[in-house]
Parts: structure tokens; sequence; C-alpha cells
């Protein structure tokens, strides 16, 4: 500008638009002290002179101070500053602290200005912070419309078909919100009804598809122990044992027990499967003689309900699966009800129920071509894969498969390895079976793979950790991940490679059997302590 040929060159003086006294004063100032003094009443001057100057600099330091004092009562200002100024960081930080704060954040007098796109995405993000009621976010929803008298039907929908109705309370629904002027349209008054139905038919909530039951939280374990793994069959008894929850797959794994939450299972009777954010369990209790247990357990309601009882005989080592509205259990070896179990080959199970999720049903079906106990089942698109197990004199390598609509068992080639208690999972239209223990209970540390169309098992030569006793398994972005004696590995397919994650199990979990599946905690937010 001073020497370039512009008119600036030889003018006294020079009239430099957009920039205001005191933001262009701190800046020449820290030119020559090499220091900058802002606060929030001068960090918009200082930041658009620092712009306009290409003192990037500076720029980066009202970034770093904007980082390091966001608050409730300036957050969304700074958020405006990021927009402004592309500030990816700031904005980021940003939203995430308004998520994180929302309830204190939607009290001030700037979030009643923020645009729809923007109420919107903050009221749809899973990310929220739950530690409040759901109702909560329906009534600053409610109080943004008002406050921005948005009446138009279309508008008022696109916000509250973000709300979480199932979450709320059914009185709420059904005895206030369901009355209120601004809901009265027939879209959101839809909103509503589906809300209410779904808390009067408790037993299909799981098959619900959409964001309407789905709880906001991170994703994290639930993990259920099963007695010590050295155990003889005799406990686990008394009160039972808490329930453990931890992150996933954040490696910095924040753990908490619940002790209001308990289970009480005869060793290596506990099975388990999930259906979105619902986690089914069925089981043998040891008190009353041993008696079979079904529980289910929802997240976004931090509670289990029971379930009608599997109408067999109490058994250790079932094998389970699910797929569509059907849960199916197979095989078993039966208990004593003197507190031992059973091992003779007669009395292992080949008997197949299904439980029909939305009508809490059990129904018998077709019995598995072999008598067997700890196998283990999958499915694969529509056909059931059972493989391995002990029936009561060898561990075996046998495969069959189920197709439940033809109501047909085919036997299958069978594993190079025969294997019990193993664990087994789909991915990539593959089956990849991993560990698993031999007649004297040794440990299979291979890993084999099943090509369905070719009928055919390879044995995977994988590099990394062996999976010693692996207790429970389940899929997380196309990674086979799994708890093995107190930590969690992962097996990948693609790199056929099995590593040790950066976690372990709670303490109080170490060296017992447990079962584990991944879903979304909404009570992870509350965890402050560590458990190792």
């Amino acid at each position: 500008m001073f020497s370039g040929n512009f008119k600036e060159e030889k003018s006294q003086v020079v009239t430099m638009q957009d920039i205001a006294f005191v933001g262009l004063k701190a800046v020449v100032e820290s030119i020559y002290t090499a220091k900058i003094i802002r606060t929030v009443k001068t960090l918009p001057d200082i930041l658009g002179a620092a712009h306009l100057m290409q003192m990037t600099g500076i720029v980066e330091d009202c970034k770093d101070w904007m980082l390091g004092n966001m608050q409730v009562t300036n957050c969304l200002t700074f958020l405006k500053y990021a927009e402004i100024y592309d500030l990816e960081t700031v904005r980021d930080a940003a939203n995430e602290f308004v998520l994180y704060n929302f309830i204190d954040v939607s009290k001030t007098s700037k979030f009643l200005e923020i645009s729809q796109a923007s109420m919107c995405k903050y009221i749809a993000s899973d990310n929220l912070r739950t530690d409040f009621e759901e109702y909560e976010v329906y009534k600053v929803a409610k109080k943004w419309l008002e406050h921005n008298s948005i009446k138009s039907k279309k508008a008022v929908f696109e916000v509250m078909k973000n709300i979480r109705f199932a979450l709320i309370a059914p009185t709420e629904l059904s005895q206030e919100i369901m009355y209120d002027e601004i809901i009265q349209f027939k879209d959101c008054q839809k909103l509503v009804s589906e809300a209410i139905s779904y808390h009067m038919n408790i037993y299909q909530q799981p098959l619900y598809q959409g964001n309407l039951n789905q709880p906001r939280g991170k994703t994290g374990l639930i993990i259920i122990p099963n007695g010590e793994r050295s155990g003889n069959g005799y406990n686990t008894r008394g009160n039972g044992e808490a329930i453990h929850f931890m992150s996933f797959p954040e490696e910095t794994s924040a753990a908490k027990s619940d002790s209001s939450l308990k289970i009480s299972a005869a060793y290596g009777s506990l099975s388990s499967v999930q259906k979105n954010n619902f986690l089914f369990l069925f089981g043998v209790a040891p008190q009353n003689y041993y008696m079979n247990f079904s529980k289910r357990y929802s997240s976004a309601t931090d509670s289990w309900i029971d379930l009608k009882t599997l109408p067999k005989a109490p058994a250790v080592g079932l094998a389970i699966a699910t797929y569509g509205e059907k849960i199916y259990i197979m095989g078993g070896m039966p208990v004593n009800k003197d507190t031992r179990f059973y091992i003779g080959g007669r009395l292992m199970s080949e008997e197949m129920y299904a439980y029909t999720i939305p009508s809490n049903t059990w129904s018998a079906c077709d019995p598995m071509p072999m008598k067997c106990s700890y196998s283990q089942a999958t499915f694969l698109g529509e056909i059931l894969y059972v493989s391995g197990g002990f029936d009561g004199k060898n561990t075996v390598s046998s495969v069959f498969s189920y197709d439940a609509n033809a109501k047909l068992w085919l036997t299958k080639k069978k594993m190079n390895h025969p294997r019990y208690d193993h664990l087994i999972e789909a991915v990539n239209d593959k089956l990849y079976v991993i560990g698993g223990l031999t007649n004297d209970d040794t440990p299979v540390s291979s890993v084999e793979i099943y090509d369905p169309l070719a009928d055919h098992w390879t044995l995977a030569s994988h590099s990394g950790l062996a999976p010693p006793f692996p207790e429970s398994s389940f899929v997380y972005e196309r990674k086979i991940c799994f708890v093995s004696d107190s930590l969690i590995a992962e097996y990948n397919p693609d790199q056929n490679r099995i590593r040790r994650l950066a976690f372990m199990l709670p303490s109080p979990c170490h060296r017992k059997s447990v079962k584990c599946a991944l879903m979304v905690l909404p009570k992870l937010d509350e965890f402050t302590e560590v458990i190792r």
C-alpha cells in the first residue's frame, strides 16, 4: 500500500475502511511489544483487524484464547466469529460445547437468535448431553419456536421431528405435550401418537426403525460377568454381580459399575444378543434349584424387564443368534437340580427354540442334526450357521446351516480344527471363527474363514496376538472385536491380523467369564471414575 505506486504512498493521511481503531491499535502495539491484550469485548475488533492485515500469528493467538476461555455465556459468540473468519477448530469446539452444555446454553439470549438450521442440528444430534430428560429438549425447542414466532406447519415439523419423543415419559406425552398449541398440526400429532404407541407396545420396541427411540449419548460396552473362569459350575450365587459399563472405541476408557443392575447366573449359562439398543439376556439362575430366566435391557431407560422364560430344561452352553424379529437358541447341556452339571453325552441337547420379539412368545423349531453344547451360531444373510461344540465325549468340528423359511438343516464342510466355546461372526459375506477350546481345554489359537458359496474353510495365518479364552464378540467397523482374558482385542479381516486394543475390562471383571454388547449408553456421560 505504501510502496507499490498506490495513491496512499504519497498521502499524509490514510483512511482504512472496515477496521476498528481498538483492533488496529492492538495489532500495531503487538508488533512492537510482542504482546496483545484481548477481552470478549475487544476480541471482534482485534480479530477483524488481524484478519484484514493478514496477521496470521495474531489470528492464531485469538483462536487459542477463544478455545481456552469458552463459557456458556460466550460460546455462541465465539461460534459466530469462527464462522466469519473460518476458524474450523473454534467452530468445532463451540458446537461441541453447546451440545455438552445444551440446557444451560439454551437459557442465554444468544441461543434464541440461532438459525433454524442450527437449532435442528443441535436437537438432532446423538451427541447431545444426556444428563437431562428428553422432555427438556422439547421445551427448549418449543421456547425457540415461540420466541421466533414460527407457526407454519412445515417449519414447526422440521424442528419437532428431531425430538426423540419415545424417550419422554408417557404421562408427559399424553397429558401435556399432546395438548400443546404448537403441536396441534397433523404431522406433529403423529409424532406424539407414535411415541405413545411405542410405550404401549413394550415388546415391539427393539424392532422400531428410526430415531424416535434412539438414546442420545456415547457408544460403549455393557459388560455382564458370568462367574469365575476357574469356577466349578456352582457359582454365581447370592445377590448376583454388578453390571459394568465402559466407553468404546475411545482409547481413554471410562468405566463404571452399577450395583443396582445385578445379574445372578450360573457359570457359563448366559447367552446374549443385541437388537438395536436393547440387550436380550438368557440364563440360569442358581437360586431356587436352577431356573431359567429371560431379560431385556434398554440403554435408553437403563433398566431390565423380564421376558417369557425359555420353555426347556435349564442348561448351560447354549448357542444363540438373531435375525429379523426372532432370536434362536439351540443345544446346551442340562443343569442338575442338585447344583452339579451333567457331563454325559446322552444328556446333550439338540433342541432349538425361537423367541418372537414382538409377541414375547417361544416356539419349538426343527432340532439340530447333532446333540451338543457350547456350539456357536450366527446368521449370514437369512441363513443360520452353527459351528463346533462338545457332544459329551469329544470336541467337534461339525458345521450345520438352517433355513428358517424352508425349515431345512444342511450339513456343511467341517472346520479344520475341532473347537468349542469359540467365537463366530459374519463379516464381508464370510464367516470367521476365532479361538475356542479342545477336548483337554487347550486354547485353539487359529482363525478360520468360511466361504458359503464354495462351502470351504480356510485357515488364516493371522499375525499378532493369539486369542486366549475369547469370551464374547461384536463387530465394529467391519472388524471383529472380542473380550479375552481381561482385555479387548480385534481381528481385522482385511489385514488378517489380531491386535490388542488399549482397553482393559474393569477390574471386577478380571478372570471372569463375561458377555458384552456394543450399544449407545447415555450413562457414560456420568462417568468420572476409571476402574482398573
